[in-house]
């Protein structure tokens, strides 16, 4: 394998059979984690998951470190950055550099603000505004390339402030089928084929876009949705 240039053009996809370690060990670490205000952001939530991840016995055993606000770099962009990841789980290849890692982004779903309720699935899914695509946030992550290059799957996990998982599933779904254009899918959110059917965890299957110079390729987005 050629190391020279880009080394996103050589980072070797996550281990999809380390995946389903992962996404489990989410929903564990976030079955009683609850939100400390009716409108707290998904950063100190996202913090208080990783610190608890750090600490879960069974990905403790797997060559897997989780790490919190990993920034992604564009080495042939100006300005370098492209985002912050805001959870990165890094998978050790030994002396094989750069070690692969599977990302996830967290929104806040289903939220009451002073002003009222707002479901905040267009976040979640593409923030559908007028924005370039590299821009936009939630699933476009990954479909526009920033969070996907060189890899073959990521996670979308939600954190449902109402409690509503099955409400927040279904307008997820409407709206990725809305949208399937642009996401680069069939509009289709399924069962997951990964994770044990009574999981929960779901999947939608799209063509990233690349991004930052890299090849069009297949990109799976795994689906946690969480009560806080």
């Amino acid at each position: 394998m050629s190391m020279t240039g880009n080394p996103e053009q050589w980072r070797e996809p996550f281990p999809e059979n380390e995946i389903p370690f992962i996404l489990m060990a989410v929903l564990r670490c976030m079955a009683d984690e609850r939100k400390k205000s009716p409108e707290e952001h998904e950063n100190p939530i996202s913090i208080r998951l990783w610190k608890r991840l750090r600490n879960d016995l069974d990905l403790r055993q797997r060559p897997i470190l989780p790490l919190p606000e990993v920034w992604e770099i564009n080495e042939n962009a100006p300005k370098g950055s492209v985002g912050c990841l805001d959870i990165g789980f890094i998978y050790s290849t030994g002396i094989s550099h750069p070690w692969p890692i599977f990302a996830i982004e967290a929104k806040r779903l289903h939220v009451e603000f002073p002003s009222g309720w707002k479901s905040l699935v267009s976040d979640y899914v593409t923030s559908n505004t007028l924005k370039s695509v590299e821009q936009e946030q939630g699933m476009m992550c990954f479909v526009s390339g920033r969070y996907s290059q060189g890899l073959r799957a990521g996670a979308m996990l939600g954190y449902v402030f109402d409690g509503d998982v099955s409400n927040a599933r279904k307008s997820i779904a409407i709206t990725i089928k809305k949208h399937s254009t642009k996401l680069r899918t069939n509009g289709k959110l399924c069962e997951s084929r990964i994770v044990p059917s009574q999981s929960g965890i779901l999947e939608s299957r799209h063509q990233s876009s690349g991004g930052n110079g890299g090849h069009s390729h297949s990109f799976t987005i795994y689906h946690l949705l969480v009560a806080i």
